[in-house]
């Protein structure tokens, strides 16, 4: 939300009325700030499915995993974002206020077909993609943009050296292609939800994605996974930030935190959604023993309130 936020008060900043909606699968929304212009629309109520898949994920996200368990993972929680895009696709009450604003454009994350076909169902016939990632390995085969897996690194494999062996390219062009598979096969769920819920002749949600006019990635193109790209695929990394009009002054506490360290210091985080205490202990372990060895540096490290590091 964050990623689509920037690009979210970026345009309001223009002078167009945006709408950020925000359906908080994981009960996120008063613990962040995500746009500071555009109008914030929450939707509430959701289980823990997303919530508890990511959870189920932290345990062995340092373990090195098979082939079959890398492209499993991926299907975990994108089974968990179809559920949540079913519930919200049942509040009738909600999907009519949508509806009745006739909005002209949509721009959503690409993690998950929900957005695009949710645009659709409310009148929405313009798409733009977000990727707050690399470009990935979904998002080139929903474009019709040619995947070379055998030279070009998978998103969620692991980055080829400069010289990958031929057991390095085939191993990543299986996961490749078991992750597309995957992926499209929860993406055909999904597109049956939206059947049943709007008519059968909804279009497939591939088909409506295919269909998306500009593609911006939140990454630097000099620093992104090397492979073909198109003209359409627009790069903005680093939006706002250099921007930032309501830049505070840090509290005491904090200030004394940053001083600290002869050569500066360093913050460690393992991200939003992943909790240090369901890592393997070996995990936070090294952490610490690393942090050890740079004694002229003040370490800051981010775990949470059950880690017995904390």
């Amino acid at each position: 939300m964050l990623a689509n936020a920037r690009v979210a008060d970026t345009l309001a900043e223009a002078g167009h009325d945006v709408t950020l909606f925000e359906p908080d699968f994981l009960k996120l929304y008063d613990k962040i700030e995500t746009s500071k212009i555009a109008k914030r629309v929450p939707v509430f109520g959701f289980s823990d499915a997303l919530w508890t898949a990511l959870q189920e994920l932290s345990g062995d996200v340092f373990e090195e995993k098979s082939f079959y368990r890398t492209i499993s993972n991926n299907n975990i929680y994108m089974r968990a974002y179809n559920e949540h895009c079913e519930d919200l696709l049942n509040r009738d009450e909600l999907i009519a206020q949508l509806r009745a604003e006739k909005f002209d454009a949509y721009f959503g994350e690409q993690i998950n077909l929900c957005g695009h076909g949710l645009a659709r169902a409310i009148g929405i016939r313009t798409y733009f993609w977000i990727s707050s990632c690399p470009v990935d390995d979904i998002i080139s085969y929903k474009l019709g943009l040619p995947m070379p897996a055998s030279y070009a690194s998978s998103l969620i494999g692991y980055r080829l050296p400069t010289n990958p062996t031929f057991f390095q390219r085939m191993y990543n062009v299986m996961v490749s292609i078991g992750y597309i598979y995957f992926i499209c096969q929860t993406d055909h769920d999904l597109s049956l939800v939206f059947k049943r819920k709007f008519g059968p002749d909804f279009p497939d949600l591939g088909e409506i994605a295919a269909d998306s006019d500009l593609l911006f990635v939140m990454t630097d193109e000099f620093l992104e996974v090397q492979k073909p790209l198109m003209p359409n695929f627009i790069h903005v990394g680093g939006l706002e930030p250099e921007n930032e009009k309501d830049s505070q002054t840090l509290d005491e506490k904090t200030s004394k935190e940053v001083e600290k360290g002869k050569n500066g210091i360093v913050y460690f985080s393992l991200g939003t959604t992943m909790n240090s205490s369901m890592l393997q202990p070996f995990v936070m372990k090294t952490v610490m023993e690393t942090v050890k060895q740079f004694p002229d540096y003040h370490f800051i490290v981010k775990v949470d309130g059950h880690d017995p590091v904390s």
